[in-house]
């Protein structure tokens, strides 16, 4: 009897472990799916008196899932519905909205190229090559160096550990003739955490934008540009290979004058799923694109 109540006893267990163990992948499947809403602060800096250029700060917000994405600016906001292949535009103040699909915004891309790309056509049969466009004398280069640091400093924001990282990139020409020398370089300041959720989304991208051939006067043949005969690109330090988040980045052009960008993130909340955020609020009326959705005419 003994025997037999043991050898229940283990069977039972054995049963229940396997039953966790059966449950157990679906209840990680289950959990809820998560969004992550953020209010981005931006703000240019520029030195002296060109300061009065800048401009002044603007504030953008952004709810993001693992397929769907929502911007608000002003009195618009955009929704990406990547699960269904559309983009929704939204005017706050009229209350109306226009859909557009992923189709129709490739095609429209599609158009725009082949609109510019007949204007360029009917412009080179149309106009003599201007004398600037005759053959550049002299030769040169351009060398781009990408140095990377992660230093171990981190700071708490939100209730997170930030790290740090910097990231400079030097543009060096040099130059013979008409072909100039100089030094450009960015360089960007930031302080990351890793990206908590992973946005998929098939985007469509535009066309590989067609430019303009360089004639030589008179005809003939493209002329390529001697002075980008040679190109060379140097890294040193390596960026960790998460998905960074940046909360608050500093990205400084010098071209003689130093421009900074900030941008700081003010609100970060990660919270449950909420559909409504990304779907079309009751109460606004459907209207038709415009003509040239990127243009906003």
């Amino acid at each position: 009897m003994q025997r037999r109540l043991r050898f229940l006893s283990i069977a039972l267990a054995a049963g229940a472990a396997a039953l966790i163990a059966a449950v157990m992948p679906l209840l990680v499947q289950s959990s809820p799916p998560q969004q992550v809403q953020y209010t981005k602060t931006t703000s240019v800096h520029l030195p002296g008196i060109m300061s009065m250029f800048g401009g002044k700060p603007s504030n953008e917000t952004t709810t993001v899932s693992a397929t769907r994405k929502r911007t608000d600016s002003g009195s618009t906001s955009e929704i990406y519905q990547c699960d269904l292949k559309r983009v929704i535009h939204l005017d706050n103040n009229a209350k109306t909205y226009y859909v557009m699909t992923f189709d129709q915004m490739r095609a429209e891309m599609a158009a725009m190229q082949a609109q510019m790309q007949a204007q360029m056509a009917q412009r080179g049969s149309q106009t003599a090559p201007p004398a600037s466009m005759a053959p550049i004398q002299g030769s040169g280069g351009l060398t781009l160096s990408v140095n990377t640091v992660n230093d171990p400093n981190t700071q708490q924001i939100f209730g997170m550990t930030a790290h740090h990282v910097t990231e400079t990139i030097t543009g060096t020409t040099t130059g013979t003739g008409q072909c100039p020398s100089g030094t450009l370089s960015m360089t960007n300041d930031e302080w990351y955490v890793p990206n908590p959720i992973t946005f998929s989304c098939p985007l469509p991208r535009p066309p590989t934008a067609m430019m303009p051939p360089k004639m030589p006067q008179g005809g003939g043949r493209p002329q390529t540009n001697p002075c980008l005969s040679s190109f060379q690109v140097q890294a040193s330090g390596k960026a960790h290979s998460e998905d960074r988040f940046a909360l608050k980045q500093d990205t400084t052009i010098d071209i003689g004058v130093k421009m900074t960008t900030h941008e700081e993130v003010t609100k970060y909340v990660v919270g449950p799923y909420d559909p409504s955020a990304f779907d079309i609020p009751a109460g606004y009326s459907q209207v038709q694109p415009p003509a040239n959705p990127y243009s906003g005419h």
